[in-house]
């Protein structure tokens, strides 16, 4: 008797993958994140691992003269 066929036993050939352009951006991405590591590692060995020292706080000037007020416009000349 006659084997007869089911859609189980059909063979199914499949076409390999190709790359696109989102293949290619993919591959821009990969290297512009690769870059950005680099630079973040570079920008971090210029750190030191003791802290710097502290600055002293900067002196307080005294007002100039014949400065308006704060908040407000100069009076007019009279």
């Amino acid at each position: 008797m006659a084997r007869s066929r089911t859609r189980g036993e059909r063979e199914v050939q499949e076409a390999p993958p190709q790359n696109d352009a989102y293949t290619g951006l993919l591959v821009v991405s990969l290297l512009a994140t690769l870059a950005g590591l680099v630079f973040v590692a570079m920008d971090y060995s210029d750190y030191s691992a003791k802290a710097p020292k502290p600055t002293p706080p900067a002196s307080i000037s005294q007002p100039i003269e014949n400065q308006p007020a704060a908040g407000g416009a100069a009076a007019a000349p009279q």
